[in-house]
Formats: structure tokens, sequence, C-alpha cells
């Protein structure tokens, strides 16, 4: 068996780098420690380390600053997505890493590739390789933040019910509770130790976080504290719905789990079968590799594969 060419050795080599290196960046950023490791959420654990607690406000608030990307169209939603990860860098320091990744790789690719070939590969693997991975931490860190919000709500009723304000319950979630929503919640006991307005700060949390479920969670306080009202009563309301949704989901999942798994064998079936006729027949498809029809029929049918792989996904997804 002859060896592989160089530039395709090459390529894989550079591919896996650059995954790896992401990928080490990624648990970097997430898993790098500061002092206090027993506490269980970053902002007990900056504040255990001796910071200020205006300062950890000030930094944390920091991070999720929009710094001017809204004016740009194509780039308009990274400061969410950065913030919404939960990645501990900026949202301008993340892009122009990104940007660095990409001309790094476009520069070593175009030594051995045309500059268009060069600049899609280097967009993909610099750009949207990071994108994707941000997009993945999102949608992680939002299903655990809707899975802790129930109890949450429990504890703010239950401090509600024993005489206390909203934002002493607020500082017993940040203390009692772990990441992601224990910093989220502190930041806005934070807030209003710090002169925000009770409203203000619940709906910038809706914000930071895009989660419907927050935003009846602010739209709840806002009107108990402009008109009055059982609060108590409303987030218990809330905090079953939230529930019972979660139970109703759940049931959903177990009910379609044979018709996911069945979209999922036949949108697979014709790569597999594709590449096992190449690997016992190489005659099955060698035969024909001059034929100019090779390629377009190809091409067709794996757009095909895919827009039937799009549809059963489509088809066996619930949303309610």
């Amino acid at each position: 068996m002859s060896p592989p060419p160089a530039p395709l050795l090459l390529y894989a080599c550079l591919f896996a780098g650059v995954l790896l290196t992401v990928l080490g960046l990624a648990r970097l950023l997430a898993m790098t420690g500061e002092p206090g490791e027993q506490a269980i959420n970053r902002r007990l654990r900056m504040l255990a380390s001796g910071a200020d607690p205006k300062e950890v406000l000030r930094m944390l608030r920091r991070q999720q600053d929009p710094e001017g990307f809204e004016r740009v169209p194509l780039v308009r939603d990274w400061p969410a997505l950065v913030t919404q990860s939960g990645l501990r860098l900026r949202p301008g320091p993340a892009f122009v890493l990104m940007l660095i990744a990409v001309l790094v790789l476009f520069l070593v690719l175009s030594s051995q590739l045309r500059w268009p070939a060069a600049l899609l590969l280097a967009l993909t693997a610099g750009g949207g390789l990071p994108v994707l991975l941000l997009r993945i931490r999102r949608g992680r860190r939002r299903a655990e933040l809707a899975r802790q919000l129930p109890d949450a709500i429990d504890l703010m009723v239950q401090s509600l019910r024993a005489g206390h304000p909203l934002n002493p319950a607020f500082q017993v979630i940040a203390r009692e509770m772990p990441d992601p929503i224990g910093t989220e919640l502190g930041i806005v006991a934070d807030a209003i130790t710090y002169g925000d307005e009770l409203t203000t700060a619940v709906d910038a949390l809706a914000n930071r976080i895009g989660l419907e479920d927050f935003n009846y969670l602010a739209v709840a306080i806002t009107i108990q504290h402009s008109t009055g009202g059982n609060l108590a009563g409303v987030l218990e309301a809330l905090s079953h719905v939230i529930r019972d949704r979660f139970a109703m989901d759940r049931k959903i999942r177990a009910l379609s789990a044979e018709g996911r798994i069945t979209a999922l064998v036949v949108s697979a079936v014709p790569f597999f079968l594709g590449g096992f006729l190449h690997l016992t027949t190489p005659s099955y498809y060698g035969d024909v590799v001059g034929d100019p029809l090779l390629l377009p029929l190809l091409a067709v049918g794996g757009l095909l594969a895919l827009a039937n792989a799009l549809v059963l996904r489509r088809l066996v997804r619930f949303h309610f």
C-alpha cells in the first residue's frame, strides 16, 4: 500500500493541530481555576480570593459589553454568543483571536493551495469551528440554566414567605447554588446593592441569558414591583409551569425515541453504504471514475441525502 500524498498528510495534520488547539483553549478557558476552588460558583471564587465585590461586579459586567459589534451586520450577534456561552474572554479579544487564527491558517495554506481554496479552508477552520464550539457551549449552558431555574425560584419563594425582600433572596441563590445560575443571580444581587433598580437588574439578566423562562421571571418581578401583588404565589406558579414543561418534554422525547433513531439510521445509510462499497469493491466506483457524469451525480445524491436528513430531523423534533 502506497503512503498517502504529502499534501493530504499535511492537511490532515494541520486540521488535527487546529482542532486540538481550539479544544485546548476552550478547556483552558473553561477550567482555569481561581483561588478558593471550594466555592460553588465563579463569583464566589473571585470573592474568596479577596477581590472587592464592586470590582468583581465591574469585571463580570465588563465581559458582557457589546463593544460596538451591534453596528456591524455580520458580527452583530457575536457579543451575545460569547456572553451566553459563558466564555471568560470579552467579545472583542475573542474576536481578535479568531481573526488571528484565520490569518495564520490562510498564510500556511496559501503556500500549498490557491488563495480562494486557502481562504475558504482558513475561514472554515479558524472562524467556523470556534463559532460552532461556542454555539454548542451556549446550548449546554442554556439547558443548565433552564434546569436550575425552578430550584432558584423555589428559594426566592421561601425567602419571600419568610418576610425578606427580593434582593436577599438573590443573594441566597448566589451563595447556595452553583454555576451558571449562581453567578448570574449574584450579578443581579450586586447590581442592586450598588445602585441599580430591581427592574433594571432583572431585565438585564433576561437580556443577558436570552431564555424565555427568564423573560417570564423578569416580567413577573417588574409587574409586582410596579403594581404590587402576591409575588411569591406568582413565582411558585411559574416554577410549577416550568417543571411541568420539562416533564412533558421528557415524555415527548421518550415517545419519539424510535422515530429519532429511525431518522438517524435512514440518514446515515447512504453514506455508510457508499463507504462500504468503496472499501469492499473498489472497482464499483473505480470503473466509472473518468466518466464526466460521476461528480455531478454524486453531488446530486449527496444533496438529496442531506435534504432527507434535514427533513427527517425536522419531523422528529418537537417544540412547544
